[in-house]
């Protein structure tokens, strides 16, 4: 079987690059031969493109219904091409199965999938807000991937690679102000790096940048535009720059509405880690101890990597509880871990509670033992 394989997988990628004339004249009548013994063999790439010469009626009588076959084969092969060119042949008839068969194109990475799906999302984008939202995110996705000529994305890995910061520096914020999310995160990235390293050694930098202050001010903002485009943890940062003061106002306030962003949206859990200290000390936010636990719970529940710092931070978060409970300072009316005992004396004097004077269990009176964590 392997052989086999091997063998259609051959035939089939000879048989593309003479239907395309790569690497010798173009040869189509040569190309179908070895594409039919490919797709015999079930060669997706083969299978596909024989479906287009059907389609195209190259060599062949023109068949739109051995076409759809065809890519429908290929597909079934795992081959995004052979996905695209079925989901655009039944678009018409058939358009739940095309936009199926374009979203296992697009998870694969293909970049005509997503600028057929952003087209058909397009068309309904008028009667729907999610619409447009699912559109505008294919078609942004073709232009981060598409432009292979003059990508600023390969020649700032170039740069990284070769140890040139500054270099990477410089691409990534040009693709940055492109507007390219992934350039606005790797240049908020290495800025921020150089704001905490001897970036006066770089020419390039010290020249643009005299101090560290305006170092973080420019990664500040390209954290804030990744963050607006729902980069990972961007939005995170973009609260640590808040929090800390680096490169804007500190203001905390601020802070825990970017941590509550990416923590409801993005179930961050170091910005639900973060809500929970801010709300265990009132910082940016009123304190309240029930707020921070169910922080810290969450934090602990999605970030295993976490669960250590979690299950401390609760347990500090238990010691202020109490402590601020026993000063009659107010920590809220449920319980937190778990409920003080009230006893009420009147009938513990009556002898209601029994004759070891312990008092009977009471609703009114009564907490619990047990706690809500």
């Amino acid at each position: 079987q392997a052989e086999v394989n091997v063998a259609g997988h051959a035939a089939g990628l000879y048989g593309v690059m003479l239907l395309r004339g790569e690497g010798m004249p173009a040869d189509t009548s040569l190309a179908f031969k070895w594409l039919k013994i490919g797709a015999e063999l079930g060669h997706g790439p083969a299978l596909n493109a024989l479906g287009y010469m059907y389609q195209h009626g190259i060599e062949v009588d023109t068949s739109q219904e051995d076409a759809i076959e065809l890519y429908k084969r290929a597909a079934d092969r795992g081959h995004p091409g052979g996905h695209v060119n079925y989901a655009l042949a039944v678009a018409m008839t058939m358009p739940k199965a095309a936009m199926s068969s374009l979203n296992r194109a697009a998870r694969s990475g293909n970049v005509l999938a997503h600028f057929n799906l952003g087209e058909m999302h397009a068309r309904l984008a008028k009667a729907s807000e999610v619409q447009c939202r699912l559109a505008v995110a294919s078609y942004r996705f073709v232009v981060e991937n598409a432009d292979w000529q003059h990508s600023p994305f390969t020649e700032g890995m170039a740069a990284f690679r070769r140890g040139d910061l500054a270099g990477a520096a410089l691409h990534y914020m040009r693709a940055a102000e492109m507007g390219y999310g992934v350039g606005q995160l790797n240049a908020a990235v290495l800025l921020e790096h150089a704001a905490r390293a001897d970036y006066q050694s770089d020419p390039w930098l010290a020249k643009i940048y005299e101090t560290h202050e305006q170092l973080d001010r420019q990664a500040a903002v390209y954290w804030t535009r990744a963050a607006n485009q729902n980069m990972a943890d961007a939005r995170v940062k973009q609260g640590d720059h808040y929090y800390h003061g680096r490169g804007t106002e500190c203001n905390p306030t601020k802070a825990a509405a970017a941590y509550r962003i990416a923590a409801e949206s993005e179930r961050n859990g170091l910005a639900m880690w973060n809500l929970g200290y801010m709300f265990e000390n009132g910082i940016g936010v009123e304190r309240d101890f029930h707020l921070a636990k169910r922080y810290y719970d969450l934090a602990v529940e999605t970030n295993e990597n976490g669960r250590l710092a979690g299950y401390v931070s609760l347990v500090r978060l238990c010691a202020k509880y109490l402590w601020a409970w026993v000063r009659g300072e107010d920590v809220g009316d449920a319980p937190l871990f778990f409920a003080p005992r009230l006893i009420n004396t009147a009938k513990m004097a009556a002898g209601t509670g029994g004759g070891n004077g312990v008092p009977k269990n009471d609703d009114t009176n009564d907490m619990g033992d047990e706690g809500n964590g």
